[in-house]
């Protein structure tokens, strides 16, 4: 087979002036001769990503990217095709090579003038889930659609891990999901894997469930293969420290180490209020009640969860507060605690 080789071209001649994108095209050259195509309009860079494009590595810089993934894939199918070509003396037209790597069937017209339709791949499918359903979501937060792409990379090194970057999502069935739950619960050392928690593994699942779900009612599939996975939320119950350790930390004598010592009153107050490490630091005056029989009550909300919280502190709580009230980040700060910036608490 005659050399041939593939290269991603950013067009900035037909960028969109309206929607402000660039589309981006693949090339194919053989002997001097050279063939390209658009890719589809959901791959186009936005002026921001444009400007991070790297020219040597064609890819925009992150491992979790959508553009990466596609290109990847892309790749992976021209690689394919030259594997399948390396003995054959029998030269396909660039087109038609185009053609099979952006996985495009020239079938034959239909009555109506209509292409038959292409086969999905996973990754496209669950790409373009993203691109639509959670990117641009107003009703999903920055964590949740950190989270969801997450879940698509893990399923990504499942797909590479088994050489299936190509496989159709018609043909995803029990048995391939059943298979990633575990490939997500096992370490793969030459991988730098290490094992998920099957909470962990089950948050991820239920993640990929919908974008299944959608394909299942456009009628890509006919069921959904995750329904039966067995799913598990009981996460195992955190070793809890005893009344006597308690005691010995809050005896440690750190009063030559500030620093530390804010850090152990610090870890007290947590223990003694319940509060997370974010809830704490960021608990300001405005969230305290105070009561006519002198005791303080928390009025506030989780950071993480947004769950309201309601609760009264404990006196040992209280004295820590009042420790720190003179300090820089006192009263009349933004916040009750004072926030570490170098060796001392300020």
């Amino acid at each position: 087979m005659t050399p041939i080789s593939l290269t991603i071209v950013l067009k900035a001649e037909k960028r969109n002036s309206v929607k402000k994108l660039t589309p981006i095209y693949i090339r194919l050259i053989r002997s001097g001769s050279k063939s390209e195509a658009r890719l589809d309009r959901q791959y186009d860079l936005s002026d921001e990503q444009v400007l991070k494009w790297s020219q040597i590595y064609s890819r925009l810089p992150g491992k979790s990217n959508l553009v990466n993934d596609h290109l990847d894939e892309l790749n992976a199918r021209f690689n394919k095709y030259k594997r399948d070509k390396e003995f054959s003396d029998c030269e396909d037209p660039l087109n038609d090579i185009i053609t099979k790597i952006l996985n495009k069937k020239p079938a034959a017209k239909n009555s109506a003038g209509i292409g038959a339709a292409n086969v999905v791949t996973v990754l496209q499918y669950v790409n373009k889930y993203y691109a639509e359903e959670i990117e641009h979501s107003n009703s999903k937060d920055d964590g949740t659609k950190r989270n969801y792409m997450k879940a698509i990379n893990h399923l990504k090194s499942f797909l590479n891990h088994k050489s299936l970057l190509l496989i159709g999502i018609s043909t995803v069935d029990y048995s391939l999901a059943q298979e990633f739950k575990n490939y997500l619960e096992t370490a793969y050392t030459y991988l730098k894997k290490k094992a998920s928690q099957p909470v962990s593994s089950s948050s991820n699942i239920m993640r990929l469930k919908p974008i299944f779900r959608k394909a299942k009612k456009e009628k890509l599939i006919d069921e959904n293969p995750f329904d039966d996975i067995k799913l598990s939320f009981d996460s195992p119950l955190a070793k809890m420290l005893s009344i006597e350790q308690i005691k010995a930390i809050n005896s440690i004598d750190l009063s030559n180490n500030p620093s530390l010592q804010f850090a152990k009153d610090f870890f007290l107050l947590c223990c003694f209020s319940g509060l997370s490490y974010t809830d704490a630091i960021s608990l300001s005056n405005d969230e305290l009640v105070y009561m006519n029989d002198g005791r303080i009550k928390i009025h506030s909300l989780r950071d993480k969860s947004g769950v309201q919280i309601k609760q009264i502190m404990l006196k040992r709580a209280v004295d820590i507060l009042h420790k720190y009230k003179e300090l820089p980040g006192g009263p009349m700060a933004k916040y009750l605690l004072p926030h570490q910036t170098g060796e001392n608490p300020s």
